[in-house]
């Protein structure tokens, strides 16, 4: 019966502890304002935000192919054999919500056009050099997102669309600059130290009041 105690604390513990492995999960939440724009959806000055979750211990992201959804490259910053080893210290698969300007884009698609997958591949990441800089990019159906490229906090937003009279892509832009983080969200490890020490003791409670 003893044992039976010990047995479940284990189990519980370990649960907690796979849990806790998760910790390098990050939610970053960032503004921009708008440099310029080919759009009158959007106006020079106008502020804009959008999120993005990525796991910060991460050395590896997944380039995936556009017709199939199979992955098509493994993107590896880990040494001695990894494809970018030596350049990055974190490459992570990232997930964007950037609907708050998309959606702006789709309302105001003109007449006769439509949204356009003109990507070869879709891949969603964060990285960060050996310099300790964070740079962010989304290729994903009709869009495109890139963070740094421009520059130190600049990047633009790219939405692809198609001409149904033409049949010809053409682009829709917003440039971005003084991009800055509203707050970053990560798991509390104490929160999973305490439970699990609680289990702990209460397990050790029980143990004593049978012996």
């Amino acid at each position: 019966m003893n044992n039976k105690y010990l047995n479940t604390a284990i189990v519980v513990i370990t649960l907690l502890f796979s849990t806790y492995t998760k910790a390098g999960l990050i939610t970053e939440n960032w503004i921009a304002d708008i440099s310029s724009s080919d759009t009158t959806a959007f106006t020079a000055g106008q502020t804009v935000s959008w999120s993005v979750v990525y796991d910060s211990d991460s050395l590896v992201m997944h380039q995936y192919s556009d017709a199939t959804g199979n992955i098509e490259q493994t993107w590896d910053a880990r040494c001695p054999s990894g494809y970018f080893c030596n350049t990055y210290t974190m490459f992570s698969d990232a997930l964007f919500d950037v609907s708050s300007i998309y959606d702006v884009f789709e309302a105001n698609i003109p007449l006769n056009f439509s949204g356009s997958d003109v990507t070869i591949s879709n891949y969603s990441r964060a990285h960060t050099d050996s310099a300790g800089t964070t740079y962010y990019k989304m290729s994903s159906d009709s869009t495109y997102f890139s963070l740094n490229d421009l520059g130190p906090n600049n990047g633009y937003f790219l939405y692809h669309m198609r001409d149904g009279i033409n049949h010809v892509n053409v682009e829709s832009k917003i440039n971005i600059v003084n991009m800055r983080k509203q707050n970053i969200a990560v798991p509390e490890p104490s929160t999973f130290a305490i439970l699990a020490l609680g289990i702990m003791g209460l397990a050790s409670r029980r143990f004593k009041n049978k012996s």
